[in-house]
């Protein structure tokens, strides 16, 4: 009976969790059709423009505005950008941030090597297979920054990590790490060839397991973050740099690295993303991670999807462990 209300509790928990993952907006180039830009722009106008106007002026006038705006998107990111743009200006909307995505199945070949000990120091016997999943979002604050492109976001990113099948300790939550954000996008035209630096990214990031004592991890830190992009691919440069000393946890940076390098990368229905942190420093550590993802069915919104990590610092709890993950599972948006 016990096995039974423990499934129960599972299936009700993923319940919830797609259903608020779902409800995140993801704004990205298919979800935003021409139809779309155009009805905004028509809400716009009918607000600002001369109340002597006629409906066929104002459509004449969106009809010029969007017409060179569509021909000169070319990059990934730039698609992307557009569209949060468009659904952004809604009040409370909230836009995709990171990757979401449910992992039942997330196994760990090195999970041996971590300590068992839970938030109380009581030893527990941990199960290799967990339950992982990610739920990010990010909201406009101020757009258009004192007249330029500039625009202001704070995000939030959650990610677990659930002993969903360790029944014989009440599956346990082992580890959750928060974070929120706070940024300004400055959007950019500069190119090279093919591709193109549309966006450069300055904000400050706080990362913390909500723990305290001997089992509090926190990390402080100001970021900058440059993306480049064609019509399939987008790479990005994340190097950072600690706010303050970090006591808690003063060698984080030589598992977690001062930088990260990724991809993005569309192959047909296929999505593969990519990502490598390191210092650079020669006694330090690093990981890498693996994304893949395509859509199941005809629904672009629910997407299978892979994820590969090894190395260090994939929760904040065992930073200094290495881990290697396989997971299965589904992504939720673009």
């Amino acid at each position: 009976m016990r096995h039974t209300k423990n499934y129960k509790g599972i299936r009700s928990s993923i319940t919830v969790l797609a259903l608020f993952a779902n409800a995140i907006t993801t704004a990205s180039a298919d979800e935003i059709s021409s139809s779309e830009l155009f009805q905004q722009c028509l809400s716009e106008l009918v607000i600002t423009a001369d109340p002597n106007t006629t409906i066929k002026e104002l459509h004449a006038t969106c009809n010029a505005q969007l017409e060179p705006v569509a021909d000169s998107i070319d990059t990934a990111t730039e698609k992307r950008q557009l569209g949060q743009q468009v659904v952004a200006h809604n009040q409370f909307t909230l836009l995709q941030h990171r990757a979401n995505y449910l992992l039942p199945l997330a196994y760990n070949f090195k999970a041996a090597d971590n300590e068992p000990i839970g938030p109380n120091g009581e030893l527990r016997n941990l199960d290799p297979t967990e339950f992982k999943f990610q739920i990010s979002f990010k909201s406009l604050l101020w757009d258009n920054i004192l007249g330029s492109d500039t625009n202001l976001y704070a995000a939030y990113t959650n990610t677990s990590w659930w002993q969903a099948y360790n029944k014989d300790n009440s599956s346990p939550f082992r580890e959750t790490n928060h974070q929120p954000e706070l940024f300004i996008d400055i959007p950019n035209d500069i190119s090279i060839g093919d591709w193109e630096l549309a966006n450069i990214r300055l904000g400050i990031s706080h990362q913390s397991n909500g723990r305290a004592g001997d089992f509090s991890r926190t990390w402080n830190r100001a970021f900058a973050e440059f993306a480049i992009s064609d019509e399939f691919n987008e790479i990005r440069l994340r190097p950072w740099t600690s706010l303050s000393d970090i006591e808690d946890n003063p060698d984080i940076e030589e598992y977690r690295g001062r930088f990260e390098l990724g991809g993005t990368h569309l192959v047909g229905d296929h999505t593969f993303a990519w990502a490598a942190r390191h210092t650079l420093d020669r006694n330090s550590r690093g990981s890498f991670k693996l994304d893949w993802s395509f859509p199941i069915a005809e629904r672009d919104d629910l997407q299978f999807f892979v994820q590969y990590f090894d190395g260090y610092g994939e929760s904040l709890i065992d930073y200094d462990v290495k881990s290697r993950r396989l997971g299965l599972g589904f992504k939720l948006g673009n």
